[in-house]
């Protein structure tokens, strides 16, 4: 094979080295063939910064240096992601409800039957459970299989980052390998990487998104969206906002006619999808979508608008050199400009002549004017359309439509999203920013950061200086200069990502939990704090409270969607209250050998009813130490 020209972009080398001879022409041995290909690659690379170092020798060095720095974070991000996922011990007070779907699909228990509630309820969506469902059948039910199918579809979440950065906006593999980590970081983030359908939510969320606008918004491109927006609703409902985004996006920017096909298309498969889901189960949208629009209702954990800004100012501590990032390109910019309306070296001439403020202000206009088009439906909404009072040929070289300009209306729509309604939950510490924000807001920093990279404002612009050989010396020196600067602006992100208040250092509690075990295993009927319904489940025993089963109230209350009154779910209404009657009467009546509750919280059994009957005897914890959770439990026996 022959390698690449030395005038190709280290991009292109770098796909290309990774391009390997797969077919064993050879009849090779499957050893011999990894052999041969870590061979092939070592020499490209030994060649490629062989080559490098002789042409641009401190830039090679520098590359290298922070590769190597990025490579430690990796690393250990990678391993705190594995000590997440090799736990056997659950990690969230509500982790334990994830595992109890999948065993009753296993099972053959539909978990949305109405006499299966409020025990089973579920508040996410079933197409995690589905995703997790052979592996689970293949390997057991436990929470290291979760964990690892959520982490398969994290990381394909970043290497999706990465390969869109590089090959879509051609920014250098180094930020693309940074903005990925740093992105990875935020997604092992408390929750996010345990038993949850968030890391397949996300994926399909952003996959739902990249579709139709890699392909210039086709018919099947849209088609495709619909169809992963549906998955979103059913993996965990806000994924659906795939379709509100493209559809908003087509009717703004591209044709209104288009953008209310798409729309009435997706309704009718909504409709479609809601009616089929109702038939197979019949509480599924009493809890993922009903329960979710009521909670918030005269509840202050679920409804504080304040928390939203709280949420955002810690992310950006956390982020602080993105953070930094994002002051200082605009000042780069503003800087880059004046250079390119007048030359430094001549400022004195200008001073002299009276000429500064005219130049400075004789600046061009803008490239496109913009307009409201509220009539034609084949027309956007809002037109932007090219001004007369440039030449042609300036024209041409700026698009009207860049292509990171659905990159950015996505991330205006998410940054609406969470302050008007979505961070306002306690429940979800920075989640929603992560998942909703963080890939759009990278993207579009290190396509910024990926400008001053590759072509730096030149120190030689401002000094007057005619050698050719010093200008070339002061413009690497330029380059040096920039890179040190961002690179070191992402480090410092990476740190402050990485720090102790938010990557936790933490142990399995493992004496604790099989002390819980031990105690679990000498009863057999236990009403149950969420903190031990996986220890339950390990022994088969029954679950009273999974954690989200509280959730099955809420959805059952009088709501309103869109401003369309719904009434009061009577039938559910009155099978959450005989499900209330009958565990106080197992209460009066001592059925409960064993009761573990969680101290002043209990949304089943109040304290006050409890001891009447039972005693409390000891005192245990449950230990969750990643996510900050240590749950005091108190465990109560039958009254004698």
């Amino acid at each position: 094979m022959q390698l690449p020209q030395s005038g190709s972009s280290e991009n292109e080398y770098f796909f290309y080295s990774i391009n390997l001879n797969l077919i064993n022409d050879r009849r090779r041995s499957p050893y011999q063939l990894a052999i041969h290909n870590i061979q092939t690659i070592v020499r490209r690379l030994y060649l490629e910064i062989y080559r490098n170092i002789k042409v641009n020798p401190i830039n090679t060095i520098f590359n290298g240096c922070f590769f190597v720095v990025l490579g430690y974070f990796l690393f250990k991000l990678l391993l705190n992601h594995y000590k997440i996922i090799a736990n056997p011990f659950q990690n969230e007070l509500r982790e334990g409800a994830i595992l109890l779907t999948t065993k009753a699909l296993l099972s053959g228990i539909n978990p949305y039957d109405l006499d299966n509630q409020p025990q089973y309820t579920n508040v996410y969506g079933i197409f995690y459970h589905l995703v997790v469902y052979p592996f689970v059948k293949l390997f057991g039910l436990n929470f290291q299989i979760h964990r690892l199918v959520s982490a398969t579809f994290i990381i394909a979440t970043c290497i999706g980052l990465f390969k869109l950065l590089s090959q879509i906006f051609k920014i250098s593999w180094l930020l693309c390998f940074s903005a990925s980590i740093i992105l990875y970081s935020q997604l092992i983030y408390l929750v996010n990487p345990l038993a949850r359908p968030d890391g397949l939510g996300l994926f399909i969320f952003l996959i739902g998104l990249y579709i139709p606008w890699r392909y210039q918004f086709s018919r099947l491109s849209l088609i495709f969206s619909i169809g992963l927006g549906l998955l979103g609703l059913l993996t965990k409902p806000y994924f659906f906002f795939v379709i509100p985004y493209v559809f908003l996006y087509l009717f703004i920017f591209k044709s209104k006619l288009k953008g209310i096909r798409y729309g009435i298309l997706s309704l009718f498969s909504l409709i479609a999808t809601v009616t089929i889901v109702n038939m197979f189960f019949e509480t599924y949208f009493n809890n993922t979508f009903f329960a979710h629009l009521n909670a918030p209702i005269g509840n202050d954990y679920l409804n504080d608008p304040y928390f939203s800004i709280i949420q955002f100012r810690r992310y950006i501590k956390h982020n602080l050199g993105i953070s930094i990032i994002c002051l200082l390109i605009p000042a780069i910019w503003i800087i880059s400009k004046i250079f390119a309306f007048f030359k430094i070296n001549k400022l004195v001439d200008f001073i002299s002549k009276g000429k500064i403020y005219s130049k400075f202000f004789d600046i061009r206009k803008k490239f496109t004017n913009i307009g409201i088009n509220l009539f034609s439906l084949n027309d956007p909404l809002i037109k932007a359309s090219k001004t007369k009072e440039f030449k042609d040929d300036d024209i041409d070289k700026i698009p009207v439509d860049n292509s990171i300009n659905f990159v950015i209306f996505c991330l205006v729509i998410s940054l609406f999203i969470f302050f008007a309604r979505m961070g306002h939950h306690h429940g979800n510490w920075l989640i929603y920013i992560h998942q909703l924000i963080s890939p759009f807001l990278l993207i579009v920093v290190f396509k910024a950061i990926d400008n001053q990279w590759r072509s730096p404002i030149s120190l030689s612009q401002i000094l007057p200086i005619e050698s050719n050989a010093v200008k070339n010396f002061i413009q690497d020196i330029s380059q040096l200069l920039y890179h040190s600067v961002f690179a070191g602006l992402i480090i410092l992100n990476l740190l402050t990502l990485t720090a102790d208040d938010f990557m936790y250092k933490f142990e399995y509690g493992t004496e604790k939990w099989l002390s819980l075990n031990n105690l679990v295993a000498k009863h057999q009927n236990i009403f149950n704090s969420p903190a031990i319904t996986s220890v339950l489940i390990e022994q088969n025993k029954p679950v009273y409270d999974s954690g989200l089963s509280e959730y099955f109230s809420d959805g059952v209350k009088s709501r309103k969607v869109f401003g369309i009154p719904f009434s009061m779910d009577q039938k559910n209404k009155e099978h959450f209250q005989k499900f209330n009657e009958n565990i106080k009467e197992k209460v009066r009546d001592h059925q409960f050998d064993l009761i573990v509750l969680t101290p002043h919280y209990s949304p089943f059994i109040s304290e006050d009813f409890l001891k009447q009957y039972y005693r409390l005897t000891q005192n245990m914890s449950a230990p969750m130490l990643f996510t900050l959770q240590d749950y005091d439990l108190e465990i109560w026996e039958p009254k004698s």
